[in-house]
């Protein structure tokens, strides 16, 4: 889910589009001198339970694209077994 920021002032000539990114499942954020007022969320989806396959791959599909660094991360994470670098030790 991204973030669309806008100022209240501006809020009645692009209420349009405000509507359109929440539709889009982005979180509208109201802001008044500079500071958040209101919001609007994106309405859930009663079609797409809670923890579901299919809410995961529509939430990913708004997400924005995975960062190449945290890609090679894990990567490296599973070439190495996942093993932490140092186990830890229990205090007894």
């Amino acid at each position: 889910m991204t973030q669309f920021r806008i100022d209240v002032k501006r809020l009645p000539e692009e209420i349009d589009e405000v509507l359109a990114h929440a539709a889009a499942g982005d979180e509208v954020l109201i802001e008044r001198d500079g500071s958040v007022v209101g919001e609007f969320q994106p309405r859930p989806r009663p079609d797409l339970p809670k923890g579901s396959l299919a809410g995961f791959i529509l939430a990913r599909r708004k997400s924005p694209p995975i960062d190449d660094d945290f890609v090679k991360a894990v990567e490296e994470a599973v070439a190495a077994g996942n093993q932490p670098a140092e186990p830890s030790r229990w205090e007894s």
